[in-house]
């Protein structure tokens, strides 16, 4: 993403200790590139994406946080992984409205969950996957 941050004037941080998943790791790449791409694509300019993994609470799963300045208004939240839903305000930008429903799609392929969190006060967007540490994905095809 190096150029496209650059272009975007923003910064990325990619903040990870060592955490391993037992995953389809062109899938799973895929889902966090949707991610990280609409954070760029629809954050607030010049600002900070963070790239975050972490052992969840339960030991047994991992979470893999993007989080973007800029928020999300909250009566679409609901829709945001919906197949084709595109906000108004993106209406008139590149992409199919595809992006976050693929992610989904993977994330659940593999029994995991994705949500998003807009904080307000602070002018942060966050989309959260929550992985098992074993999850071998199963009833997708996207290749």
């Amino acid at each position: 993403f190096s150029a496209e941050v650059f272009a975007a004037g923003s910064s990325f941080v990619v903040e990870s200790p060592f955490v391993s998943v037992l995953a389809d790791p062109d899938l799973l790449e895929r889902a966090v590139d949707n991610l990280v791409s609409n954070a760029l694509h629809y954050g607030s300019a010049g600002g900070v994406i963070r790239l975050r993994c972490l052992i969840s609470g339960d030991i047994g799963k991992i979470d893999i946080v993007v989080e973007n300045s800029g928020i999300i208004d909250p009566e679409i939240m609901p829709r945001l992984f919906d197949r084709l839903f595109r906000a108004d305000s993106s209406r008139n930008t590149e992409g199919s409205g595809l992006g976050l429903s693929i992610a989904h799609a993977i994330v659940n392929a593999h029994g995991g969950t994705i949500r998003v969190e807009s904080d307000q006060k602070n002018a942060l967007t966050r989309f959260i996957i929550c992985l098992p540490r074993n999850s071998v994905p199963t009833g997708i095809l996207l290749r």
